[in-house]
């Protein structure tokens, strides 16, 4: 069955090296509706592909209880 799946750009203040990266992706794979994250530096961006029941208020408080801060969030 085919499940509907939303994308999620996450613009992220505070990220300066590689194990930031890694810190906030790994913080967003662990939410359940997530499917899919990227995380580019160079961009200061998250890409989250989830369900569309993922609230972005959560994907929000997960990145900022891991130290960063968001400045903007597109949903598509």
């Amino acid at each position: 069955m085919f499940q509907k799946k939303i994308k999620t750009i996450i613009q992220i203040e505070g990220m300066h090296c590689s194990h930031c990266v890694q810190k906030v992706k790994k913080g967003l794979e662990n939410m359940k509706e997530v499917k899919k994250v990227t995380v580019d530096l160079s961009k200061n961006q998250a890409i989250v592909v989830s369900s569309p029941s993922l609230a972005v208020e959560e994907m929000k408080q997960i990145i900022e209880s891991l130290g960063y801060q968001v400045t903007a969030i597109t949903k598509n």
